[in-house]
């Protein structure tokens, strides 16, 4: 295998195994990823998605899956839910 195309497999091999599970599955009550946290803490200051993005250097759709995931943890249906949540009870 050439030198370059191996570098990309392994780089894309890396990368996967860092993303985020795309369903936001994780029973609820899991421990919150250091991102989920940072997401929910700006969620909860009143940013929308696309400044959440921003200040993340991420993009929109990422900023989607961590608050589908974080709604799903927190066993909350709405957004408006997520700024109300004790994180600090759980």
């Amino acid at each position: 295998m050439h030198v370059a195309a191996r570098w990309r497999c392994d780089r894309q091999l890396s990368v996967e195994r860092h993303l985020p599970v795309q369903s936001g599955s994780g029973p609820p009550g899991e421990a919150l990823s250091r991102r989920q946290a940072e997401v929910l803490g700006l969620v909860k200051a009143g940013f929308d998605n696309t400044e959440i993005a921003e200040r993340l250097g991420i993009s929109v759709r990422t900023v989607r899956v961590h608050t589908d995931a974080l709604k799903m943890k927190l066993g909350v249906r709405r957004r408006s839910e997520l700024i109300r949540v004790d994180v600090s009870q759980r």
